[in-house]
């Protein structure tokens, strides 16, 4: 393990209320934002996000 990064028993007690989500379903909300986020950056006024 790196320096920094949290152990499977850390992540346990720090964050007790995880849920599996399959990951076609992450893929297609990460895809929706990035295309939403693309869509918002192509505009000729808009503001960069600070993300």
């Amino acid at each position: 393990m790196r320096k920094g990064e949290l152990s499977k028993t850390a992540i346990d007690r720090q964050f007790p209320h995880q849920v599996a989500l399959p990951a076609t379903e992450f893929r297609a909300r990460h895809a929706a934002r990035g295309q939403a986020s693309a869509q918002k950056n192509n505009q000729p006024n808009a503001t960069a996000s600070s993300f």
